[in-house]
């Protein structure tokens, strides 16, 4: 089935308009990062207030957020396909605002388990929706660079996570004196009111028309469940391969702040002044470099472009992040983890630019929605829960959480880039008929 439209497309947004968007969906994509990973900076403070273990904490940031991520994801790409995704949007944003405020007030585990099911739920309906939005703005030969800058949000919202929780855990001591608030619950109750920029901000951004559409043939999920039973091992190994390398990552921005503390002696709040910078530059840059190499390749007559960037960037991102915390200093760890920030995010350009090269529009949403349920169930789900739980039962001997995270990343790099291996070429032979 060809994407080709059967009737006139409108015309395409201008250059202003279509780069505004990609710069309101960047905010709010960073303010979405910024809820999702909030948890991680905050791990020492609430585990000495609530005793819960390093499993039980992989699972908060993990699992429980990643399951609803992954069921949610269908449905809210189904929606995208057919509404407004500058509506589904605002409105999502101002869900997962509020399931942040939950947290912060609630003190028991099955209540902050809830509301991190609810933040899963409401955060699935952006990716979908924003990936398509940016496709209806761009031509092809040009969306990897959107891509690679509305990824950059990522980088963005770690790095205002990091900060947020320095100064959430600096200010603690003086909220407690005067209302008896713990800082960690201080600090979630900051990032709700951050949240509440996202839906403010999208009041600013047009809904774009859908272009390249294929017709009502597409529109129905007959036809884009005919189109993944057609095109399995692509769908299949980029989904797959994609999420394996954010395995890692998710796990290491959960348990960077308590490796850092237990092994170098470092304060939640020094790591994260130095990481959030480092994280703006390393994986900002990096993520926009990645679209801007997948874009010149593509004009250069390579058809898989968006292949090659996302298994350099497994590549890349996952033997860096492996060496990392096997580093006596503090100094050598952060430079392997910069290196690796540099590589991060170019599996996330190179796959959207991928699915929404070969999907119609009608498709684009629910297309997108199977990657990033992929991602979010094995990469945002077990990535927490694997180094939390190799952490409580690796020897001591063995350096703990370091050694977890080591193992999780190296291991992370093999399975990887073998799966993206195996779909390359049928991507390539795909993608060069759709040119």
């Amino acid at each position: 089935m060809s994407p080709r439209a059967e009737r006139p497309d409108a015309p395409w947004p201008t250059a202003r308009i279509a780069w505004s968007a990609v710069v309101v969906l960047t905010l709010v994509y960073s303010i979405a990062f910024v809820h999702r990973i909030g948890l991680g900076l905050l791990v020492e403070p609430l585990q000495k207030d609530l005793h819960f273990s390093d499993t039980a904490i992989g699972w908060l940031a993990g699992i429980l957020f990643a399951v609803p991520y992954t069921l949610g994801g269908p449905f809210f790409g189904w929606l995208a396909d057919r509404s407004s995704r500058r509506s589904l949007i605002a409105i999502a944003s101002a869900g997962w605002s509020a399931t942040t405020a939950a947290f912060g007030l609630l003190t028991s585990y099955p209540a902050l388990a809830a509301t991190r099911i609810a933040a899963g739920l409401t955060q699935s309906a952006l990716q979908p929706a924003a990936a398509s939005m940016i496709a209806d703005c761009f031509q092809a030969r040009d969306r990897s660079r959107a891509y690679g800058v509305y990824v950059a949000g990522t980088a963005f919202g770690t790095a205002i996570a990091y900060w947020l929780g320095a100064v959430a855990i600096g200010v603690g001591a003086l909220i407690a004196t005067t209302t008896g608030m713990k800082d960690w619950s201080a600090a979630f109750l900051a990032l709700a009111v951050i949240g509440l920029i996202a839906p403010l901000a999208m009041a600013f951004v047009r809904e774009p028309a859908r272009q390249e559409r294929a017709g009502e043939a597409a529109a129905n999920l007959r036809a884009t469940f005919g189109f993944i039973r057609r095109e399995w091992l692509v769908v299949g190994s980029l989904s797959l391969g994609v999420a394996i390398c954010f395995l890692a990552p998710y796990g290491q921005l959960a348990f960077m702040p308590v490796m850092f503390s237990r092994k170098y002696g470092w304060s939640a709040g020094e790591l994260a002044l130095v990481y959030g910078v480092i994280a703006v530059f390393a994986g900002g840059s990096g993520s926009v470099l990645g679209g801007w190499i997948s874009a010149w390749l593509a004009r250069r007559g390579r058809a898989d472009s968006d292949w090659i960037i996302c298994t350099a960037g497994s590549a890349g991102s996952l033997v860096t992040g492996g060496i990392a915390p096997l580093m006596p200093t503090a100094e050598w760890s952060l430079f392997f983890f910069a290196l690796s920030g540099l590589f991060t995010n170019w599996p996330s350009v190179g796959a959207l630019g991928a699915v929404n090269r070969l999907a119609p529009n009608e498709m684009r949403g629910q297309l997108t929605s199977v990657y990033t349920s992929c991602v979010g169930l094995i990469g945002a789900g077990l990535g927490p829960v694997a180094i939390g739980t190799l952490s409580d039962r690796l020897p001591t001997a063995w350096g703990g959480v370091s050694a977890a995270m080591s193992i999780t990343f190296f291991g992370c790099a093999v399975l990887s880039c073998a799966l993206l291996a195996v779909g390359q070429r049928s991507y390539r032979t795909l993608a060069a008929g759709r040119t």
